[in-house]
């Protein structure tokens, strides 16, 4: 759960990672596999989560040029995949190194050279999910853009994660390089409010977390579930008492129930705490604009969206106005803030179908350089059993960008 979820996330934010998929197999090496002596024998050798090994597939599957790909780690990369144009002798990797590493390039460097909106989504993760096995450089690859020229970060064996002792100092190359910089620091800051209220929060993470537990448990009671065959087949097995293995009765320890249940719970309380930790550290800023609120102004039936807009108020003068729409799918009963009709929030999420998540705008406009109170969407093909939240957010003449506001949410029945 931990390493599927946290890819998922990743992908989700807009910085492509391996995609997974969980998996089990049979190995039959004796001659009577159908009626084992205990347990711990015969051909079922439980789950096992396959993860999408990064090289020129990877960049097909993902979208993503066919450019240089390195693996990092020890101070240099290891070239898993070269693009048409690319070079085999590593002199392009070495150059983007010697030049962030031995000496203070300029922000016209930086924006020339490193994919930042890629890094702002890569490091809004890191930090959610406590990823701080990169402080020794590995763990990430980098991929070279043959066109844009730009390098883009890719994340990498996200095992150590999901609570604050996990390894690492989580300072990877750019982290204080980049970061530091107060134009770059602002940005980074945009981007991770807005994964926050997005995706990063007990709601759609929540959601997420239940997405793929219910992968494993098939929506049915966790004790006939394939999970609890794995954990029979493995927990208590001679093997793992012996030398170099992890232990026996060592499978959801973490967890006060001591169950596969109690440590989905427990990541989600990781969120809920992260989340706190995120907005307290991270974004602490009394210069952002305060959020706006929004009411829904058009018909019942939703045949045209129209909203109103509060005042603009902030300690800077106002500059831009944003607003979006997103289909959400949320588990039964969920609820969120904000005002919205009377009904169902939405219909329960089915297993084996993958959720709409509100990271994923169905439509969002440019930046309204003009304050209105007053907004219409366009015409949209809103479908029915399906629901929706709009949000509207409001910039600065600093480029700080407020909280997005609290979701509208409706059903389109």
């Amino acid at each position: 759960m931990f390493e599927a979820v946290a890819f998922k996330l990743f992908n989700l934010a807009g910085v492509e990672a391996p995609n997974t998929h969980w998996v089990h197999f049979r190995i039959i090496d004796e001659t009577n596999e159908a009626n084992p002596k205990d347990q711990y024998s015969g051909d079922f050798w439980g789950v096992y989560l396959a993860v999408e090994e990064m090289g020129g597939r990877f960049l097909k599957e993902h979208h993503l040029p066919n450019g240089n790909l390195f693996k990092m780690e020890g101070g240099t990369g290891e070239l898993k995949n070269t693009g048409p144009s690319g070079i085999t002798n590593k002199q392009d990797l070495n150059k983007f190194l010697a030049t962030y590493s031995r000496g203070n390039p300029s922000e016209v460097w930086w924006r020339a050279n490193l994919d930042l909106p890629r890094y702002y989504n890569y490091r809004a993760i890191i930090e959610g999910i406590h990823h701080y096995d990169v402080g020794d450089g590995k763990n990430y690859f980098y991929l070279l853009d043959p066109q844009s020229g730009k390098w883009s970060v890719h994340p990498w064996d996200v095992d150590l994660t999901w609570a604050n002792g996990m390894y690492g100092s989580g300072d990877e190359p750019f982290k204080s390089r980049v970061l530091s910089r107060p134009a770059f620091r602002l940005e980074y800051q945009n981007r991770l409010r807005e994964i926050r209220d997005l995706l990063f929060n007990t709601s759609q993470t929540g959601i997420l977390i239940d997405e793929f537990a219910r992968l494993l448990t098939g929506g049915e009671e966790e004790a006939k579930s394939i999970i609890a065959a794995d954990r029979r087949r493995w927990d208590y097995h001679p093997v793992m008492a012996t030398s170099g293995n992890a232990g026996q009765g060592g499978f959801y320890s973490a967890s006060p129930t001591k169950d596969f249940a109690g440590m989905v719970q427990l990541m989600k309380i990781y969120v809920r705490k992260r989340s706190t930790w995120s907005d307290t550290i991270l974004l602490r800023d009394p210069q952002i604009p305060a959020t706006p609120k929004l009411t829904y102004s058009g018909p019942p039936d939703f045949s045209k969206l129209s909203f109103e807009l509060s005042d603009y108020s902030g300690t800077n003068s106002f500059a831009a106005l944003q607003w979006r729409i997103a289909d959400v799918t949320l588990s039964s009963g969920v609820r969120v803030s904000g005002a919205r009709p009377e009904g169902p929030a939405a219909s329960p999420a089915v297993v084996g179908l993958a959720n709409h998540y509100e990271i994923n705008p169905l439509w969002q406009s440019a930046e309204l350089l003009e304050f209105k109170s007053h907004f219409d969407f366009p015409s949209l093909a809103l479908h029915n059993g399906s629901t929706y939240r709009v949000r509207a957010r409001v910039k600065d003449q600093t480029g700080r960008w407020s909280h997005w506001s609290a979701p509208f949410e409706f059903a389109i029945r």
